[in-house]
């Protein structure tokens, strides 16, 4: 049985409102969901991810496409996702709207987010591997 790791100093502040999908806060782990291609602990795969649910299939804010190209420059790589199945959606409470996701490589929930949020990913990356 997967452990939350609610209290750590790892996690990122919570980006949704309190009490609001509570079985996928940072700390916890991810929670599976079948997708067209596969399983969703797949996508999340064994590095750091950054999982954009949106069940309209919305295009990536290209300013989160960015942040990961220029993370990618520094040497910290983070995969990036769009996910819009409905299963995954709704356990990852993006049944009305957009949430973005980030995953450690144990598939702990890192930092999550209604949006993309400037500098957000890069923060919740430092925060994650312990860094100030």
């Amino acid at each position: 049985m997967a452990t939350c790791y609610g209290a750590s100093p790892l996690n990122s502040p919570d980006g949704f409102g309190a009490g609001e999908c509570p079985a996928v806060r940072p700390g916890a782990a991810a929670l599976d969901a079948p997708l067209d291609n596969g399983w969703l602990l797949d996508q999340v795969g064994d590095g750091f991810s950054a999982l954009w649910f949106s069940r309209n299939g919305g295009l990536v804010p290209d300013a989160l496409a960015q942040a990961q190209t220029n993370l990618a420059q520094r040497g910290r790589p983070v995969r990036l996702a769009i996910v819009s199945r409905e299963t995954a959606c709704a356990r990852y409470g993006a049944e009305h709207e957009p949430a973005l996701y980030l995953f450690r490589p144990d598939q702990h929930v890192a930092g999550r987010w209604r949006g993309y949020v400037p500098g957000a990913i890069e923060a919740a990356l430092d925060r994650a591997m312990g860094k100030p």
